[in-house]
């Protein structure tokens, strides 16, 4: 595996470029969830750009949600590029970030994210890569900060997970997107990416995984990685099946399930929205939380 990058912006300065960094937590109980990401991109000219999302869910029902963008912004780093009252700053790269968010009424959150262990990191050689046309990497994360909604503030400690992807944006070119995280404990959890391009049948899409395991959490990638989903009327994750087999000779896989806890969904662009869930999950006799992006045409 490759080490990773830093904290960019990565992407050439062109349009159709742009770094995704998103966070997302939740409590052990999953009584309180939550997502934020921002985009900074170039758009004609080469002018700065910045898109945001962000999501709150209170006892699964949705608090706050806020997307916007693109819009103009003096600058793509970091420190300047913000978007739908998300504000993200690095306080060690690539070990620790502050992240926060309004919401008109109040609701929002600010957080610190700390990075535990070492991250999973996508093989840039790799199928996934190569159909998505990304680079990235993923960190479990301890989190903790001030949580506030309609019924007050509240603080959190929990886990969570820091992502950050850079390349080409998916329009035109993807059908679906979807990365699944699960938060164990401290020692296990599990990233999963899976991309399906625009004419492709419906099983043929690419999956990548990595486990982060240990005391530190250290990577390591699975050889092959199933990714099962029921979904609802609406089309939102209800039910997900995870099986990782480590080696090609491995006799069984470790497996993981999944059901849903509450769900939001977010229309990022004209033509994509983000169904954003989050899950409880059981893993060789262990219980955790975790969150489903799915990225998808509209």
């Amino acid at each position: 595996m490759n080490g990773p990058a830093g904290e960019g912006p990565h992407a050439p300065a062109q349009e159709g470029f742009a770094d995704w960094l998103t966070f997302a937590f939740a409590t052990p109980e999953g009584d309180t969830c939550g997502l934020a990401g921002l985009e900074p991109g170039t758009g004609r000219g080469d002018e700065p750009r910045c898109a945001g999302h962000a999501l709150l869910l209170r006892q699964g029902v949705v608090a706050a949600a806020r997307a916007e963008g693109p819009v103009r912004v003096p600058s793509r780093d970091w420190a300047q590029a913000r978007a739908a009252g998300v504000r993200i700053e690095v306080e060690e790269p690539l070990g620790s970030w502050s992240v926060g968010f309004e919401h008109s009424g109040g609701a929002g959150f600010e957080l610190r994210f700390t990075g535990l262990g070492e991250p999973a990191v996508l093989d840039p050689e790799g199928a996934f890569a190569h159909a998505a046309r990304v680079q990235g990497h993923d960190r479990l994360c301890r989190v903790s900060g001030t949580v506030r909604s309609g019924g007050g503030q509240s603080t959190v400690e929990c886990l969570g997970q820091r992502g950050h992807r850079w390349g080409a944006r998916p329009a035109g070119r993807l059908a679906l997107l979807r990365g699944v995280d699960l938060w164990l404990d401290e020692r296990l959890a599990v990233v999963v990416a899976a991309a399906r391009a625009t004419r492709a049948k419906p099983d043929a899409e690419v999956v990548a995984a990595s486990v982060l395991e240990g005391d530190p959490p250290v990577a390591a990638g699975v050889e092959e990685a199933r990714l099962s989903t029921t979904y609802d009327g609406h089309g939102q994750p209800v039910r997900a099946s995870v099986e990782l087999w480590p080696a090609p000779d491995a006799d069984i896989p470790r497996r993981a399930a999944g059901e849903a806890i509450g769900s939001g969904t977010l229309r990022v662009d004209d033509g994509h929205e983000l169904v954003s869930t989050f899950f409880r999950w059981w893993m060789e006799g262990r219980a955790g939380v975790g969150h489903y992006a799915l990225l998808r045409r509209t």
